[in-house]
């Protein structure tokens, strides 16, 4: 089972600084502050980190971001697991 997660910049307000947010299908969403210590693409990846740490996807599997494309003011990110003797034997 994998998934898509799509990571969108969001503008300054008045009232809030810049921020990150990162959705996937099914209406599942976690917004992070921007960081300018990081690049644009490490904000990015941090936000979709952040969308896998909230819904404990993949059950602590270890996994690798693959930076599947851009798409409007953001990217689009797909989790790779790695395999593990647990799946293997099965």
């Amino acid at each position: 089972m994998s998934i898509a997660i799509q990571t969108k910049f969001i503008s300054p307000t008045n009232t809030k600084g810049s921020r990150i947010s990162a959705k996937a299908e099914g209406g599942r969403s976690v917004i992070i502050p921007s960081d300018n210590a990081m690049s644009p693409e490490q904000n990015h990846l941090a936000a979709a980190r952040a969308f896998i740490k909230k819904y404990d996807y993949g059950a602590g599997q270890q996994f690798t971001l693959v930076n599947g494309g851009s798409a409007d003011k953001g990217y689009v990110f797909i989790p790779v697991f790695k395999w593990t003797n647990y799946y293997k034997g099965r």
